[in-house]
């Protein structure tokens, strides 16, 4: 049977185009029997003499089984190859777009082939306490990929025109032919469409407790053994360092027919094949023989959307674990009495994707919709048994047409309509902060934000994209649903409002950590390599000098109060909160916290005030640092009733007092702060130390930028990359006096990721990698940095 521009072929056609395959494998499998059989029959014979009449006569009946064998084998052969020759399938692609496509798919294929290993995950169990599968307590059993194969001929009774890539499991087969994928499985051939495919891609942290593969990333190093709060378990006297390597895992899935998930240690080594999959099935529908399309009732909750979920909810774990872990964030909220402070972080986060439904829908949303069935299958973060996410889709698709999720979508829907139920206050340096001064629509983005905290970032990137995703789930952004996430967008990473500052901001240090990591974060830096090398020689400085104290030698007096200059966004601030640390590190303060704050932080309207304020600020950063950014700003008079005067002169006494508690950092425009210095004898004398932070250069904001993509899981395709290059090096062209560097950078970034919402919003192929990735046209035109 040869087929020709087999995109041409009807159901019919394609139904005998199967059916060839399966007699072929069906009568190759018989014949490959019978003379299984036969040779069976001879040996049997050669045994049955052997016992009645002795050795003497086995070399004549070995002689007699080749004779008798030779001709079976051959006869074999020759049926075999007279078969092939008559009965063998041809699919000869004619069409040009089919064969451009086929040479796509097998230069796909080929990072695959080259990663070093590659895996079918055959069990994903959810274990408590045990973090096998890094990111949530996941175990995770795998096998090795059989084979990945490109050739044109995967058997001998299938050949083709074209080069066919495979991969080969230990159950099924896959051949990603032009059009549609080609399943072996049981001697058995079938065919799906890429439009009933279901592909996603996702990165993993894993635990690798066999040999790390030579192309996989190191990223961290972990127990063989860990409890429950992630650290050494002190049981097992053999508990050894194993990495954490960052593997891939890509998932197929098409109902009934197929579901698997390969992990590769070459991070995005299918990629590319996902990618080209999901252009083809952009193509228009083709023929099936078998139908996977679901039904009607079917469709309203749909295999992408379930997917995506359980993508979003493994960095919500993940996210949930880290957060749980930071004792100076849980410190730093105080919850009403009686409330389990273990449960307060996933409480919180539940109730911020609660939120995402209320502002998508006003509360006007289906109680019993697929919106409601997202955030059911999200509860497990909160409610111990709830596992839901981890069934199979079919059982969820089930249950939901069936109706048997509305009692508790219902229960669910009451979640979304409440007020902010957290009750969390923040410690500041002017008493308690309640959640008036805290955005309410949310319950963490605004106390990550007054804290500094580094998973600010992160957080409001994971919770917005599962807004994305609940936008989604009918398979269509509307107009009004695209409004109403850049509202969302503004909301979260604007909790304390987009042109506000807070009067201060607070920056904890870890317990756990160590002179040398704080060295290591220092050096991880971008740029900045003569402040690199201030504060390592003020270490080394420190160092002996308190080594000199050790052995009883005079050592001079050293001031720990620092001027930074430069402009804004240069990293004043990050390296302040740094030198906090290594001060603590050093022994020269205690706590090495960080207080920001600025001239609105210190200052009063009224007489007699501004004192009182200056105190509570310092006495909130004893034991640690406290930062003045813009301090020129303290000794500008606005009018005739200004308190900058009062606000030095307590800040000085404060200093003198508490010298041996006290590290002051002020941070301003050069010029400005040379006047500022000067204004005051007090301050000349006490701030001998100054530390100039220089403009970022075009490739260090591009790198800024993308580090800023990577912590907040985003991907930025070669074509943004070029486009950012261009645009960085025409911004440091033409920069003015107030240019903000790092800061422009942030900008820009947010700016890119509100276009990209607006581009993918009409996509038919919702995928996490769709989610993740920044094309060139997501990035802003230079006309409109400054708009």
């Amino acid at each position: 049977m040869t087929i020709k521009n087999f995109n041409a072929l009807n159901d019919s056609e394609y139904r005998d185009f199967i059916k060839d395959l399966n007699e072929k494998v069906s009568r190759s499998k018989l014949q490959t029997s019978l003379g299984l059989i036969l040779s069976i029959l001879i040996y049997t014979a050669i045994l049955i003499n052997a016992l009645l009449y002795g050795q003497d006569h086995i070399p004549i009946i070995i002689a007699v089984s080749i004779i008798l064998l030779v001709p079976i084998y051959f006869w074999n052969k020759w049926l075999s190859k007279k078969d092939r020759i008559r009965k063998t399938v041809r699919l000869w692609y004619d069409d040009e777009d089919l064969k451009r496509t086929s040479k796509k798919l097998g230069e796909a294929i080929i990072p695959l082939k080259k990663s070093n290993k590659k895996w079918q995950v055959v069990l994903s169990e959810v274990v408590n306490n045990t973090k096998y599968h890094a990111g949530a307590a996941t175990l995770v059993d795998r096998k090795a990929i059989s084979g990945v194969f490109l050739k044109a001929s995967p058997y001998d009774y299938l050949q083709t025109n074209v080069y066919i890539p495979a991969i080969s499991f230990s159950h099924v087969e896959i051949f990603f032919l032009p059009d549609r994928l080609l399943l072996k499985r049981n001697n058995r051939f079938a065919a799906l469409s890429y439009n009933s495919l279901y592909a996603d891609s996702f990165n993993s942290n894993f635990r690798e407790s066999d040999n790390v593969p030579k192309d996989a990333e190191i990223l961290d190093y972990t127990y063989l053994y860990v409890n429950k709060s992630g650290g050494p378990d002190r049981r097992f006297n053999h508990n050894p360092r194993i990495p954490i390597c960052l593997y891939s895992e890509y998932t197929f899935q098409a109902k009934d027919n197929l579901n698997l998930t390969i992990m590769t240690s070459k991070a995005g080594a299918m990629d590319e094949l996902i990618s080209v999959i999901e252009d083809i099935a952009e193509r228009k529908e083709t023929p099936l023989l078998f139908s996977n399309k679901l039904s009607s009732s079917d469709e309203v909750f749909t295999r992408e959307y379930h997917n995506l979920l359980k993508s979003v909810s493994k960095d919500i774990e993940s996210l949930i674990l880290k957060l749980n872990r930071d004792k100076s964030l849980l410190d730093n909220i105080s919850t009403p009495e009686g409330d389990d402070r273990s449960k307060l972080i996933p409480i919180c986060v539940y109730f911020d994707l609660a939120q995402t439904i209320k502002l998508l829908y006003s509360n006007n949303f289906n109680e019993t919709g697929v919106e409601m069935l997202g955030l059911l299958l999200m509860s497990h973060i909160v409610m111990e048994g709830n596992e839901y996410l981890e069934k199979d889709y079919e059982f969820i698709v089930n249950l939901f047409k069936n109706e048997m999720f509305e009692p508790v979508l219902k229960s669910i829907a009451n979640t979304a309509r409440l007020e902010n139920p957290i009750k969390a206050s923040i410690s500041g340096p002017e008493g308690e902060i309640d959640d008036q001064n805290i955005d309410k629509n949310f319950a963490l983005p605004g106390i990550l934000k007054i804290l500094n905290h580094s998973s600010f970032d992160e957080y409001v990137t994971v919770i917005y994209r599962f807004a994305t995703i609940i936008a989604k789930s009918d398979g269509i952004i509307e107009k009004e649903e695209e409004n109403k996430l850049k509202q969302i967008y503004q909301t979260l990473h604007y909790p304390l409002g987009e042109d506000r500052d807070t009067t201060y901001k607070i920056s904890e240090t870890k317990e756990d950590e160590t002179l040398d990591d704080v060295v290591r974060e220092l050096d991880k830096l971008i740029g900045l390599d003569e402040i690199k090398g201030e504060i390592k020689t003020l270490i080394n400085f420190i160092e002996v000098q308190k080594a000199r104290s050790k052995k009883g030698l005079k050592v001079p007096n050293i001031s720990y109060h620092m001027v930074f200059t430069g402009s804004p966004g240069t990293g004043k601030t990050t390296v302040a909160r740094i030198v906090g640390k290594v001060y603590k590190h050093l022994g020269i303060l205690k706590k090495g916290h960080l207080i920001e704050t600025d001239r609105s932080g210190l200052i009063a309207g009224f007489v007699g005030q501004t004192s009182s304020k200056v105190n509570r600020v310092v006495d909130k950063a004893l034991d640690g640092v406290l930062f003045i950014d813009e301090a020129y700003s303290l000794t500008k008079k606005d009018g005739q009733n200004d308190y900058g005067a009062e606000a030095v002169a307590t800040l000085l006494k404060r200093m003198e007092d508490e010298r041996d508690r006290l590290a002051v950092i002020v941070a301003g425009y050069p010029n400005e702060m040379g006047s500022f210095i000067e204004s005051n004898p007090g301050l000349e004398s006490r701030f001998n130390r100054y530390l100039h932070f220089q403009d970022y250069s075009p490739e260090e904001l591009f790198r800024i930028f993308e580090l800023i993509s990577k912590n907040s899981e985003y991907s930025v395709s070669d074509m943004a990359r070029k486009k950012l290059h261009i645009l960085f090096q025409k911004l440091i062209e033409e920069k003015d006096y107030n240019f903000g560097n790092g800061r422009v950078s942030r900008n820009i970034f947010e700016q890119t990721i509100e276009n990209q919402s607006n581009r993918i919003a009409g996509s038919k192929h919702l995928t996490k990698q769709i989610l993740i990735t920044i094309e060139s046209e997501d990035i802003p035109e230079y006309e409109s940095i400054y708009n």
